[in-house]
């Protein structure tokens, strides 16, 4: 019996027949994602600028009128995309810091960095 492992490979899908004897069912799937922005400087320009208070995307937007730091970190991403790409960082470990959800508010998710 033959099972087929299936590679993703931009803009392309490869479909390779696999024996049986390498099949495992169990085996743990590992995965890498490329970022569009630079995850550990904005978590860091972050904790920097907020310390550890709660914040939103439109609350990041607002200061990156007056903190040029923060604006290059965020580059050219929408209030909707910095919402996302901080939920596709949360509660992973940039340089001692996490990235927490906090609830929600009028203008959306509410976020606060802690210390890993």
């Amino acid at each position: 019996m033959l099972f087929h492992k299936i590679i993703h490979v931009a803009p392309f899908t490869i479909i390779q027949p696999v024996a049986l004897i390498e099949f495992k069912p169990y085996a743990p799937i590992v995965a890498q994602t490329f970022r569009k922005f630079d995850a550990f400087r904005l978590i860091l320009v972050i904790v920097d600028l907020l310390e550890y208070r709660s914040f939103t995307s439109v609350d990041l937007m607002e200061l990156t009128y007056h903190h040029e730091e923060l604006r290059l970190a965020i580059g050219d991403m929408s209030v909707r995309e910095l919402g996302k790409a901080l939920g596709s960082i949360e509660g992973e470990d940039f340089g001692g810091y996490r990235l927490r959800n906090d609830g929600r508010d009028a203008d959306g998710v509410i976020w606060r960095a802690y210390p890993a």
